[in-house]
């Protein structure tokens, strides 16, 4: 169904208002008593709706000015030069009144409730004004587009551990950089075990499938062997059939995150913000040395205390704090075992470790427990069905281009079935009338990207959209 609200002049015209307003079966009963002078005894309204029985109460403040029902708005000073004189509008026409003042470029702008009520309530009444502005701007798509919903979803947290050694790993890439001066590397590969936070940043020309595949399996695989877990996002690069095929080679799980929600590869994400700090402080005067610099940054890193399991990288791998230059320069003896027999070494080790990994499962439990805690004092849930219509929340950056302008809610989108409570599938779906073939887009994304809204909505023209 389309409907426009473009209003033709002659609709207003006093000669067409005053028709409609004896022509309205709430209203006409009150014009009439207005025109005789005649306020009608209760008993002979009392059938009538609620708005006739409201411009009753108020009759004594209505009048007919050049046929036209009025209401005196007297105004808050008390100064009868201030009042106004309101045109009591049919009810069939209130809908698209609000709507030419809300959308209308000249008047509304697209303007809130507020706003857009009070400059109808200095030229127009009809009992109920405000609930019909709320309920009217509360449907209009482009506002919903442009600056969200009020309220938006924030689920509950949800917390994934990991309990053994090079159980999973997540990988992202920073960049592009600076250019390197002498191999010209333009982005880092950075990959964090999930369970000991070890890092492992490796420069890459380019994000090319075969070379992203390359560096992981030699410079990764290599050394910390290949994880029953892979944590990705769903760029190309590890989308790609060939990525793909690395994978299924080591038999490793690749499990990517929802589209536009890098929290859920936080353990990456906050790595590469400290990287990108540690590399913009100790690059400031060379920028094109940057990889250079990378080996003493992860250095530095892994022998580091990580907060949330209590021990550095390098003595959850091995078992003793790693060795710094520091400790040469202050004298301080070599961290790590107590003297024991060569054949006991094994042994005291194993032990040490069994130990360390017990307490950093139990720091991560605890770490975990007060981020969820914090964070789940926030959470607004909303719960999400097949069927529902939505928008959903795309700010992506365009290069050269400012994002202030872009409406950063798309669609509508039509659920077509959650996967989790977290996680839906979702469907582009056009106005009815839309007769197009062309393929809809389908997305996988996290319901914090979306935004419920009703299957009937005004577009950004004033018509009427209705969508299946």
């Amino acid at each position: 169904m389309v409907r426009s609200f473009q209003i033709e002049c002659t609709e207003w015209d006093d000669t067409s208002v005053s028709a409609a307003q004896q022509a309205d079966p709430d209203i006409g009963p009150i014009y009439q008593a207005v025109r005789k002078g005649e306020r009608p005894h209760f008993q002979q309204i009392v059938g009538y709706g609620p708005v006739t029985r409201s411009l009753w109460v108020q009759f004594n403040s209505l009048l007919i000015e050049r046929g036209v029902l009025k209401r005196r708005f007297e105004h808050a000073s008390g100064d009868p030069r201030f009042d106004r004189y309101q045109i009591v509008v049919p009810t069939d026409r209130a809908t698209n009144l609000v709507l030419q003042y809300h959308a209308g470029p000249s008047s509304g702008s697209h303007f809130g409730v507020s706003k857009c009520y009070k400059l109808l309530r200095d030229r127009f009444y009809w009992p109920g004004m405000y609930t019909k502005v709320l309920d009217t701007i509360n449907m209009c798509l482009r506002c919903k587009q442009v600056k969200g919903p009020q309220e938006k979803t924030r689920t509950p947290m949800k917390v994934f551990r990991e309990g053994t050694l090079f159980g999973r790993f997540h990988i992202d890439f920073l960049g592009p950089l600076e250019p390197s001066t002498r191999f010209g590397y333009r982005h880092v590969m950075v990959v964090v075990e999930a369970f000991s936070a070890w890092p492992e940043a490796i420069p890459l020309r380019t994000l090319q499938a075969e070379e992203v595949a390359q560096a992981l399996v030699t410079e990764v695989f290599s050394r910390l062997g290949a994880p029953y877990e892979l944590v990705t996002d769903q760029g190309t690069t590890f989308e790609s059939a060939l990525f793909k095929e690395v994978m299924a080679i080591y038999k490793t799980r690749k499990c990517h995150i929802s589209a536009g929600r890098p929290a859920s590869n936080g353990k990456v994400e906050n790595y590469i913000r400290s990287l990108t700090r540690q590399i913009a402080v100790l690059a400031a005067e060379q920028p094109g040395n940057w990889p250079d610099l990378l080996p003493h940054v992860l250095h530095a890193y892994r022998a580091s205390v990580n907060d949330t399991t209590g021990f550095s990288p390098y003595e959850v791998l091995f078992g003793r704090p790693m060795r710094v230059p520091q400790d040469l320069q202050h004298g301080l003896p070599p961290p790590g075992l107590p003297a024991v027999a060569m054949n006991q070494y094994p042994g005291v080790l194993r032990d040490r470790l069994s130990k360390i990994h017990v307490l950093v499962r139990e720091n991560t439990a605890r770490a975990a427990a007060r981020m969820k805690a914090h964070y789940d004092k926030y959470s607004m849930i909303t719960y999400f069905r097949p069927g529902d219509i939505v928008l959903l929340y795309n700010r992506r950056r365009r290069r050269g281009r400012t994002t202030k302008l872009y409406a950063a809610w798309q669609g509508p989108y039509k659920i077509l079935s959650m996967l989790n409570d977290c996680i839906a599938r979702i469907e582009l779906v056009r106005p009815e009338d839309d007769v197009s073939r062309r393929p809809r887009k389908r997305l996988i994304v996290h319901v914090d990207r979306l935004a419920a809204i009703g299957s009937s909505l005004v577009d950004h023209n004033g018509e009427w959209l209705t969508f299946h």
